[in-house]
């Protein structure tokens, strides 16, 4: 059965459901107002907001990440996510009061490390393969392009 023929049934199965309310709680679950929903991505921005600074670094004066922060990098993994299917392999705060992103190319060996910072909501990226830096930047307006697409070379 090709996806389109399992669309069409999957689409002529939730039209024939005579329940309303039944019919309205699974459409809901396949739309998020008005937005496709997706499952990944909203694991990956439930484990961000999750998050919470061990208290160790809480009695140093580390403040914890803002939920502008959370937020800033639940959107940096669902843009890396959605626009270059790249899925973090570790996600943590950060002792420098952001959160941390970390993906792993298994292909070439390649690190991308992400970093949103709390203070300015500024997002730096560093690439590395076998501990050597390939490119450091600043990502600007969340363009993250130039950075993926050494990751994949």
């Amino acid at each position: 059965m090709t996806t389109v023929e399992i669309k069409s049934l999957l689409h002529e199965s939730i039209e024939n459901i005579n329940d309303k309310a039944l019919l309205l709680s699974i459409k809901d679950l396949m739309t998020k107002k008005g937005k496709k929903f997706d499952p990944v991505v909203k694991q990956l921005k439930g484990w961000i907001h999750s998050l919470e600074l061990p208290q160790r670094w809480r009695t140093d004066g580390i403040a914890p990440p803002s939920y502008d922060c959370k937020k800033l990098a639940g959107k940096v993994a669902e843009t890396l996510y959605k626009d270059f299917s790249i899925i973090p392999i570790r996600i943590a705060v950060s002792i420098e009061e952001g959160i941390y992103l970390k993906y792993k190319n298994f292909d070439n060996n390649k690190v991308l490390e992400i970093e949103v910072y709390n203070d300015n909501l500024d997002i730096a990226a560093i690439l590395t393969k076998n501990n050597q830096v390939i490119k450091s930047a600043d990502i600007e307006k969340e363009n993250f392009f130039e950075m993926v697409k050494l990751f994949n070379e």
